[in-house]
């Protein structure tokens, strides 16, 4: 099955025809021949849209969703799931996935996104809808890096924090003014990300080989319990290009050099297992490679400015 979205458009009725269903007080329920699902809806202020994906298919489904060059409205997309959404964006292949430093993605004008949802896996997916001038209206304007056409692949990670805003904005005993504040809350940690990029880096137009090579050498980084450690050189061969070239792009795309990424994946894991009290601190250091459990608590005080104790 394919399903076309235009973001610029109400949402979820574009899926009612296609899924042979209709939406009953804001809610869609999938029909059983493709499985268990749900797209839930929620408007806040007029100001933002929610919209919650929660389904498990028994077909494939293929989505495409476009924000045409002139949209005045700008979407993120955020994978809650255990596993990843991959997805072309134009002409680059990712994968949205939580935990790894591409868990958000950031549906610019002049994009177009398309993915097939794998059958039998449950999936937990985000969106939040509004328009580019209300960025003006919480001092965020000037970031270019949302609006800007000729740069359509603008990504972040899904830390903890602000997945522990999504939990609360989803927790159906939320009132609507607290889930309103955390989506605001949950902007504000991830606008700063990204106006920190906008200073920080001077980007530069890259060739679809480049972005290409850049995501096949972070897949080598994304696993934070990887035995093996790749150096910058091998790092370099695999996206195919020198390794001064490769350090500055891969900070450019990225937002961190590639140690620097390695380590944000281990340590996010690290407070995710220990604010969910799945490990100890000790399990987790051996987990993730530390040799002893007291260079984790070192390492983990140097990130985080807390002890993995006060967890």
């Amino acid at each position: 099955m394919n399903i076309h979205i235009d973001i610029t458009k109400d949402i979820i009725n574009q899926f009612v025809e296609p899924l042979s269903t209709k939406v009953i007080d804001d809610e869609i329920t999938f029909n059983n021949t493709l499985g268990k699902g749900q797209i839930e809806r929620r408007n806040f202020n007029d100001k933002i849209e929610l919209l919650k994906f929660s389904f498990q298919l028994s077909i494939p489904i293929t989505l495409t969703s476009s924000n045409p060059t002139d949209s005045e409205y700008l979407l993120i997309n955020i994978n809650l799931s255990k596993f990843g959404v991959h997805k072309k964006v134009n002409d680059t292949s990712i994968s949205v996935q939580r935990n790894l430093p591409i868990g958000i993605l950031f549906y610019t004008p002049n994009i177009e996104v398309s993915s097939t949802s794998a059958t039998k896996m449950p999936f937990e997916i985000v969106l939040l809808k509004f328009k580019k001038s209300f960025l003006s209206e919480i001092d965020y304007g000037n970031l270019t890096i949302l609006t800007n056409t000729t740069k359509v692949l603008v990504y972040e990670d899904l830390d903890i924090d602000s997945e522990s805003c999504l939990r609360i904005i989803l927790n159906q005993e939320s009132s609507k003014l607290k889930a309103y504040s955390k989506i605001l809350e949950l902007l504000d940690i991830n606008f700063q990300k990204l106006a920190k990029r906008e200073v920080e880096d001077k980007y530069e137009e890259l060739h679809p080989l480049d972005l290409k090579g850049l995501f096949t050498a972070a897949t080598l980084l994304r696993d934070p319990i990887m035995d093996k450690t790749f150096s910058i050189d091998e790092l370099s061969e695999v996206a195919n290009m020198g390794k001064t070239k490769f350090k500055m792009l891969f900070k450019q795309v990225f937002g961190l050099p590639p140690i620097s990424y390695k380590q944000k994946i281990k340590m996010e894991y690290a407070k995710e297992k220990l604010s969910s009290k799945e490990m100890s601190a000790s399990e987790i250091s051996y987990q993730i490679g530390y040799s002893h459990p007291s260079k984790f608590t070192i390492a983990y005080k140097k990130y985080f400015g807390v002890l993995p104790s006060s967890i």
